[in-house]
């Protein structure tokens, strides 16, 4: 019984610790519409997790081999993945945006949240996305989001491909 209290304190202070490292805006620019309008280049672009588990801890159970084995092939399929997120996001002023990723263009309107924490595109439409904003310093925005991609496995076009959720950590240089 004690230990369990003992893990729960550790939770705790992990938690806390985590909270005060995410809400304190003191190394950051305070977010306004102002300071996102321009065009940010995406410069770098960090997998998160993908279905829910790490990307080795994904293939290892997608294709039934070892954690070793996968471990090889998580950071060549990563790599795969991630060169698709190369391009550019424009936020222009009379709030649309205009966002040319991967060699394929996409437009429609964007508005950031009153707590200045979150850029929605496409507000109230099915193409609606909520993106978090992590930091904005000295012209580097960092953002965060799920995604959900139609991913072919497997290479044969009979089989359909599945949805999967991808989280990505994007930074963006103006």
């Amino acid at each position: 019984m004690l230990k369990f209290f003992s893990n729960v304190k550790i939770l705790f202070i992990i938690g806390a610790i985590f909270f005060l490292a995410t809400s304190c805006s003191e190394d950051g620019e305070e977010v306004t519409s102002a300071k996102l309008v321009g065009t940010w280049t995406i410069t770098n672009v960090t997998l998160g997790d993908v279905g829910g588990m790490s990307m080795t801890g994904f293939i290892s159970d997608m294709m039934g081999i070892s954690e070793v084995q996968a471990a090889i092939l998580a950071p060549i399929l990563e790599t795969t993945m991630l060169s698709q997120y190369t391009g550019n996001i424009e936020f222009k002023d009379n709030m649309t945006y205009l966002m040319k990723i991967a060699g394929e263009d996409d437009d429609g309107t964007w508005s950031l949240n009153s707590a200045g924490d979150k850029i929605i595109l496409d507000g109230g439409t099915v193409d609606e996305q909520i993106i978090e904003i992590v930091s904005l310093k000295n012209d580097v925005l960092v953002l965060a989001l799920s995604v959900t991609e139609l991913t072919d496995m497997d290479d044969d076009p009979g089989t359909a491909d599945i949805p999967l959720d991808l989280s990505l950590e994007m930074t963006l240089a103006k």
